[in-house]
């Protein structure tokens, strides 16, 4: 059986807009109405680094969030491989960093509800964002991106 994923694109101003999100949930806040959001999108996805090795703590300036399907490899190789969200964050120099963590998915799609074009109608054009991250009894992490206001 096939899924059918539909996308619609907004063709508002960012400014005007909210952020592109498609009938599964995923979030695309890059302005796909021009040639160099498209591209943004695409050098986020195909080259960004590990969200992982940014230290905690590090304030990122965040100016888009791109959300896409994925699968979480499995750490047992006897174990399925699992799916999860791509979470790319975009920062106001080009950086791309992804998480396939589910709290960073959670995270962002939290902060684009409330901040649909990133900042980018304010005078700081961004959010700045940090990732913080709670150790639980059982030795695994819960991943988030706080607010760096």
């Amino acid at each position: 059986m096939t899924e059918n994923t539909e996308t619609a694109i907004v063709s508002q101003p960012v400014q005007e807009s909210r952020a592109l999100i498609t009938s599964q949930g995923f979030v695309n806040t890059c302005d796909l109405t021009t040639r160099q959001g498209k591209l943004t999108v695409i050098k986020a996805v195909n080259n960004a680094q590990s969200l992982a090795g940014v230290p905690e703590g590090t304030v990122i300036d965040v100016c888009d969030i791109v959300t896409k399907p994925g699968v979480r490899k499995a750490r047992d190789p006897r174990l399925p491989n699992t799916p999860c969200i791509n979470t790319y964050l975009i920062d106001t120099e080009g950086n791309a960093y992804m998480s396939q963590s589910d709290g960073i998915a959670q995270s962002a799609e939290f902060i684009v509800a409330n901040f649909p074009d990133m900042g980018k109608s304010e005078s700081e054009g961004c959010v700045p964002l940090y990732v913080e991250v709670t150790s639980l009894p059982n030795g695994n992490t819960v991943k988030s991106l706080v607010p760096a206001e």
